[in-house]
């Protein structure tokens, strides 16, 4: 396991020479996070992660339990965590950016750069 800093892409190396041959698969991203680094969010709001952009498609689970998931790679997408929330969590983030029939684009005259791209925000 390699520590990251948000925003990244697992193609920052091997994206850069034009060509179709850097890896186009799933990749995880884990984080441990405290109900209390949450600041402002009362336990009777709905809290949301806010994804401003993870290329193609993302599944979200918090504490193990799937919490939601977004197909395309240039929307932001929120997803809702209020109740898979513990007072210690395990954010779990996979991230595939694979040719997929269903995702578009499907083809282009660029890298489709795979990795959480965008910050992520707590939100209320």
């Amino acid at each position: 396991m390699e520590s990251v800093c948000l925003p990244h892409t697992w193609n920052a190396a091997d994206g850069q020479d034009g060509g179709d041959d850097y890896y186009r698969g799933r990749c995880l991203y884990v984080k441990s996070l405290l109900r209390s680094e949450l600041p402002g969010l009362t336990g009777r709001e709905d809290i949301y992660l806010e994804f401003e952009g993870a290329n193609a498609s993302a599944e979200v689970f918090v504490n193990g339990r799937k919490a939601g998931e977004h197909a395309g790679g240039y929307s932001a997408f929120r997803v809702n965590i209020t109740s898979f929330l513990k007072e210690e969590n395990e954010i779990a983030v996979y991230v595939d950016n694979s040719r997929r029939e269903s995702i578009y684009p499907q083809q282009a005259d660029f890298t489709f750069y795979g990795g959480i791209y965008r910050d992520v925000f707590p939100r209320g």
